[in-house]
């Protein structure tokens, strides 16, 4: 009996540490798909969700809520010149400063 009840223990222990690993896993791919893997910053998916979520709250909270958007003026133009890469780094700035 001693040795079934230990046989269910581990079986337990090993789907607990399977079911935290899972976890891990999904709270990783989450984050990532959030991200924009080029500059890091957060992207659209994530503002979408989080606008949703903080308009959600201001709306039963009854609280205002105020949002700042920004744009940088004729980044285009400027990634043409300059190249992705360095647009990539200004981007990686801007969000440094901004955050």
């Amino acid at each position: 009996m001693d040795g079934q009840v230990n046989n269910l223990q581990g079986r337990v222990r090993e789907s607990s540490d399977e079911l935290e690993a899972l976890r891990r896993e999904l709270a990783e791919t989450k984050r990532e798909a959030m991200t924009d893997k080029l500059i890091g910053l957060a992207n659209r998916r994530c503002f979408d969700e989080s606008l949703l979520q903080l308009t959600t709250e201001a709306r039963d909270s009854r609280e205002p809520l105020s949002i700042a958007l920004c744009d940088v003026d004729h980044f285009k133009n400027f990634n043409d010149t300059h190249g992705h890469q360095v647009g990539d780094q200004v981007l990686r700035l801007v969000g440094r400063i901004l955050f």
